[in-house]
């Protein structure tokens, strides 16, 4: 693991340095904005960056939805299908 020297630190000073190390993507998603350090410092090694193209499709439909994404830039739309009825 990366940063396996972490659970050799104090609780405090772990809770701390995980705030530190995860600060700017702290600032760029509204959600996390005045979040508790533990839930920043539970969270923050959980989030992994991911660039989407233009055009494409985050979620399918029928798609497991077992993730959740926020965007720190651009825009994202919902489309759904509506028949039309004959």
């Amino acid at each position: 693991m990366q940063f396996a020297f972490l659970n050799e630190l104090p609780q405090s000073l772990k809770v701390q340095l995980a705030v530190i190390m995860h600060n700017e993507i702290m600032k760029k998603v509204y959600f996390f904005r005045k979040k508790p350090a533990y839930f920043i410092a539970f969270i923050g090694p959980l989030l992994k960056p991911l660039r989407v193209e233009e055009g494409a499709f985050i979620y399918k439909e029928n798609d497991p939805i077992d993730q959740i994404y926020f965007l720190t830039k651009g825009q994202a739309i919902y489309v759904t299908y509506v028949p039309k009825s004959e």
